[in-house]
């Protein structure tokens, strides 16, 4: 893949301007003849760098799953061009895309893609259409398997925001459904499957850290010593034992973390096993203190041993937090007994300072929580953890979403597990992911909300009075920033309407159907009722009546059925 040329491009053009005015500057004389000479110089230089601007590569980690199943994930480039600026549509191309070393695809290049710009410079995109997919260009393929598909259908959703392009690609075709999610880093917290682990290093003590994730090797505060020479992580491996993956995995790995015994001499004092996005912190011998906590600030510069900040960024509102664990209680003492559970919170902030514990602080730049702090030992087998993030709760703070804040550790409560070092506590993590919702809560045409609508159902049949249009159809979507695209279209009979459901992240969309049948259309064997026993009534313009008018009246009857009634 090629890697992004924009910045190249800019600070070549950068550097041209600057050295044509240095150049003017010295050696030409202040006259207006030589002042048109360097506005003219300067013009040029400003086209050429409007011209690079027009094309944009975006580099990111892309995830392409084919039937539903993970066959990819790593870095890549898609390349977003400005096609015609005056009707706001683009093009994206994703060259030399490959599923396998036996499976080549092509280029896909998505032409005259609508795009739509918001007041903060967001852009989404949004296309359904048939492409022909091309020819790449890597060394060592001899066979291209797009082209061979000629018109395939694809869906396109993306956004660019904040320099950042995050899109979805759907393609239908006889290789199967494939699915290609472009920049999870802004809606996903990397690594979240804990696939890759580098050594994390204190001292002499050594321990595996999963990637963009930290224990207490990495940590900081003035007891960093006391905990961070005995090793708290480290990798479960299918190899070694299948059971140590969560069932269904694509994965061959899994991150176990452990809790231990802090040995201060005539003081034992128990320590749980703790990762986080961010950076945990050991500033006191209370092990109940606020001062030991995991610690979030994007402001902070250091790095791990990965070379990687102690950070996750955020863009998207997460509706709730997926994870697989399984947890094994140590020994407790007696007081302890009760304190049987580990514990996740995930804390979404504005990116400015936050710690978990909060202790006495008053946080105000909090967005929303998700937190389990009951996980239960399940005789140490693999369970799905389903957890909602609460914003109702923050919304007073109007905090800017920035920034996550995820922590698992062994026990709900801070020193009070196994004082066995021979039984410890043990929490094993798996395929974690953050999840945006893509359905609909509900469904009203022209106010009358749609019978027996159930979210998991697709299609429906209506009936109507009139016209409709998309204003008539009112939804509620299940994500709280789900996209919704509204669409009615005419029919023999009536309207059909489609109502596409996407995910914030792009990861899904459910389309729901609605066939409208207009009972106002085509009337015909007008009848003349005089005993009728209506439920509603209807003018002939469809319009819904207290009692029956002169001429045409549409009469919904108790039973369900619908009668003409002609009123002389």
């Amino acid at each position: 893949m090629t890697g992004s040329c924009l910045g190249k491009r800019q600070s070549r053009a950068d550097e041209l301007l600057l050295r044509s005015k240095l150049i003017i500057k010295e050696k030409i004389p202040n006259n207006n003849i030589f002042k048109n000479m360097r506005k003219f110089f300067t013009t040029i230089v400003m086209a050429a760098l409007a011209l690079t601007a027009s094309a944009t590569d975006y580099n990111d980690n892309m995830r392409v799953t084919l039937d539903g199943q993970t066959i990819f994930k790593g870095a890549t480039t898609i390349s977003v061009d400005v096609e015609d600026a005056a009707k706001g549509t683009y093009s994206l191309n994703l060259k030399n895309f490959v599923l396998s070393a036996d499976a080549a695809v092509g280029n896909i290049h998505v032409k005259n893609v609508p795009g739509t710009t918001y007041s903060d410079g967001t852009v989404t995109l949004a296309t359904e259409q048939e492409i022909t997919i091309e020819p790449g260009d890597l060394e060592g393929v001899k066979v291209w398997l797009g082209p061979m598909l000629q018109e395939v259908p694809v869906k396109v959703y993306g956004r660019i925001k904040d320099g950042k392009l995050y899109a979805n690609i759907a393609i239908n075709n006889t290789l199967g459904d494939i699915t290609v999610n472009f920049g999870e880093n802004g809606y996903q917290i990397g690594n979240s499957d804990f696939e890759i682990f580098h050594e994390a290093k204190y001292e002499d003590a050594t321990s595996e850290e999963p990637d963009f994730w930290h224990s207490f090797m990495s940590s900081t505060g003035d007891l960093a010593s006391a905990v961070s020479g005995t090793p708290k992580t480290f990798i479960n491996d299918v190899e070694d034992d299948a059971a140590n993956v969560r069932p269904g995995s694509t994965g061959k790995k899994s991150l176990k973390v452990v809790s231990s015994v802090v040995d201060l001499g005539a003081l034992k004092i128990p320590a749980n096993g703790t990762i986080t996005t961010g950076r945990l912190k050991a500033g006191s011998m209370n092990a109940a203190s606020s001062d030991n906590c995991s610690f979030m600030n994007l402001s902070n510069t250091d790095v791990d041993a990965a070379g990687d900040l102690f950070e996750a960024r955020l863009n998207g509102q997460p509706d709730a937090l997926k994870v697989w664990v399984k947890f094994k209680q140590g020994t407790l003492s007696k007081k302890n007994k009760a304190y049987v559970y580990a514990t996740v919170n995930a804390v979404i902030t504005d990116g400015t300072y936050y710690q978990d514990p909060e202790g006495k602080n008053n946080f105000k730049n909090v967005v929303a929580k998700a937190t389990n702090n009951k996980i239960e030992s399940n005789g140490f087998a693999w369970q799905e953890l389903t957890v909602p993030f609460d914003y109702e709760k923050y919304a007073a703070n109007k905090a800017a979403t920035k920034a996550i804040l995820v922590t698992f550790s062994t026990n709900a409560e801070a020193g009070v597990g196994s004082t066995d070092p021979k039984n410890l506590d043990v929490l094993c993590i798996d395929d974690m992911s953050l999840v945006y919702y893509s359905q609909l809560s509900s469904i009203s045409v022209q106010g009358q909300e749609v019978a027996s609508f159930n979210k998991d159902t697709y299609e429906y049949n209506l009936t109507c009075n009139g016209e409709i249009s998309a204003d008539d159809i009112k939804v509620a979507a299940t994500g709280r920033q789900a996209l919704v695209d509204k669409k009615v279209e005419k029919t023999a009979e009536g309207y059909k309407a489609t109502v596409s459901v996407t995910a914030a992240d792009y990861s899904e969309t459910h389309v729901y159907t609605l066939n409208i049948k207009n009972v106002a259309s085509g009337i015909d064997n007008v009848e003349n009722t005089a005993n009728a026993a209506p439920a509603a009534i209807y003018n002939a313009a469809g319009q819904r009546v207290s009692n029956m008018t002169k001429g045409l009246n549409i009469v919904k009857m108790n039973n369900g059925n619908v009668k003409k009634v002609l009123k002389k």
